[in-house]
């Protein structure tokens, strides 16, 4: 019984260890995005933040010197031992006569541990439960669309004059945003609305969505989903991953976008509006990696386009992941 509450008691110091960690971080990548805007963009930045988190739980959890925790150490009081004698000669000493103290948790904080370690695990369940809805809402949409086979993306405005080195492409009925699904073998998921759109703009989505593939993002998004799922009461975590997922949209955006002219940033913004009043017009629920989350990161990712380095600088990203470097260090050491 005293390993069990004793591991409760460590999982709450742990629980509230990560969600402080997070919270720090995320304060100080508002204010190093207020000095260097460029860090928004950078998604390494975000994923140090995100395991800098994870890391403080586990380092809070696992038996390690107390210099190393975030929050003080709490022990579970121990019957005293009944041995007169050693009582008289030790008591309160160590081997070198340095008076010892333990800390005593009280019986509130047991309790709230316990709780706490319930709670968790109906958490984590329907965490989970919401996970795997989402797996089978994306399993239907992949598996109801149509495969677009290479005389049809030949055929498709939205690859011009040939498709080059892509993931499976599958088109779908459903009013979604383009996306890339899957981990391990990824497939490329575009709307029939598609079409609708000027040619060129088509092929300014479709490449946006293969940068996704070629820089692996899909990885990242599934790494990220997986700490929300196992910090599902964290909400500075999740803000965390919020940032990543629009750190990899502008890191796209971008990508697509360099070299090409001030007419092509015009036709970008006007697809990620357009596609944005289409999701909207069918009220669907699911994640929109070329739509965007909503109108306030759609008007991000606008205000990003005017830029003329596409918010992008490399020497004040350098200094503000410096910053966050250090600042992680501070957190988990």
């Amino acid at each position: 019984m005293d390993a069990l509450m004793s591991f409760a008691l460590a999982f709450l110091q742990a629980s509230v260890t990560s969600v402080v960690a997070a919270g720090v971080l995320l304060a100080v990548l508002a204010g190093v995005r207020r000095r260097w805007p460029g860090v928004a963009s950078q998604r390494l930045v975000w994923l140090l933040a995100m395991a800098a988190a994870a890391g403080s739980f586990m380092l809070a959890l696992w038996p390690a010197p107390a210099t190393l925790r975030v929050l003080p150490s709490i022990e579970v009081s121990r019957p005293a031992v009944v041995d007169e004698t050693a009582d008289v000669a030790f008591a309160g000493a160590d081997e070198g006569g340095l008076a010892l103290e333990h800390t005593p948790a009280p019986r509130w904080l047991l309790g709230a541990a316990a709780v706490w370690l319930l709670c968790y695990g109906g958490g984590l369940a329907l965490a989970v439960v919401r996970l795997r809805r989402g797996q089978v809402a994306l399993k239907g949409l992949v598996t109801s669309a149509l495969p677009l086979d290479a005389r049809a993306l030949a055929l498709h405005p939205a690859f011009g004059n040939g498709a080059g080195k892509t993931p499976a492409v599958l088109e779908s009925a459903a009013p979604i945003s383009p996306m890339l699904a899957g981990l391990v073998q990824p497939v490329l998921l575009l709307p029939r609305h598609l079409r609708t759109f000027d040619p060129h703009q088509q092929r300014l989505i479709v490449a946006h969505e293969l940068a996704h593939w070629q820089r692996r993002d899909h990885l990242w998004l599934h790494a990220s989903l997986l700490l929300q799922t196992v910090f599902w009461f964290n909400p500075a975590l999740k803000a965390l991953a919020g940032g990543l997922s629009h750190a990899q949209e502008l890191g796209c955006d971008r990508h697509v976008l360099a070299h090409r002219p001030v007419a092509a940033r015009r036709d970008y913004a006007a697809a990620l509006v357009a596609q944005l009043k289409v999701q909207q017009g069918a009220n669907l629920g699911l994640a929109a990696p070329f739509g965007g989350s909503g109108a306030a990161a759609l008007g991000e990712r606008i205000r990003q386009l005017r830029l003329a380095d596409l918010g992008g600088s490399t020497r004040l990203a350098g200094a503000g992941k410096a910053a966050l470097g250090a600042c992680c260090a501070a957190v988990v050491g």
